[in-house]
Parts: structure tokens; sequence; C-alpha cells
């Protein structure tokens, strides 16, 4: 009902994202095998997201990559396709009186992480 997306759509050689996008047509592009531009992934996969059936939503987080590579373009493409992108924030999925609150910190390594102001008191 929910898709998490842990980050890293880009700059990796072998990753799924890079096989299902190579394209001859694209492949000058890249500095390895199946690493492909940004201009190119971020847009992709955001439009293929905008398809998935996911009642209580899609949530993304940045990799140590995608801060590297293209970090506005990254969270533009996907937030414009219906990603809930979380830096430092958090989203809440309810059943009745049940509650799930899906936290997204920033990436480690590249950018600032810090609990959400909206979960300070917890």
């Amino acid at each position: 009902d929910i898709l998490l997306l842990g980050g890293d759509y880009i700059a990796i050689n072998d990753s799924i994202v890079s096989r299902a996008l190579a394209t001859s047509r694209n492949a000058k592009l890249a500095r390895f095998p199946y690493e492909l531009h940004p201009s190119i992934v971020y847009p992709t996969l955001g439009a293929m997201l905008k398809d998935f059936h996911c009642p209580d939503g899609i949530c993304a987080v940045f990799g140590n990559h995608d801060h590297w590579v293209a970090p506005e373009l990254c969270i533009n493409s996907l937030s414009s396709n219906r990603v809930n992108f979380l830096v430092n924030d958090c989203m809440t999925v309810s059943r009745g009186s049940t509650k799930l609150v899906v936290v997204g910190f920033d990436d480690y390594w590249n950018g600032v992480p810090h609990w959400p102001k909206t979960l300070a008191d917890r």
C-alpha cells in the first residue's frame, strides 16, 4: 500500500534503475556502462512512479549519490510525480485508530540529518 524509496537512484553502475533506463541513445552520457545522466534518470523515474497505484503514497529520501550528482533535479522530478520526498520530514499513514509515522532523514554523508520538527516531542 506504500512504496518506500531508499535513495541512490543514479550513479550505481549495476542498479535496477540504471539498467532499466539504459539505451544505446543515451550511452554516450554514461561514465560507466549503466550510469546514466541525471537529466534522463530522474525525470524518467518520476514518470514511471506516477503510474504506480499506492493508496498510502510513495515516499523517497536522498542517497549520497543523488546529493553528489543533481539533488534539485532529483527532488523536483520525483516530487512533481506524486512522490513525497522526505528530507528531515515525515508523513503519517492511518488505519482506523492505528497510525504509522514514516520518517525520512537527509543523507548522512552529504546532508544534514535531524529529527523532524513536527516530531520533536516524541
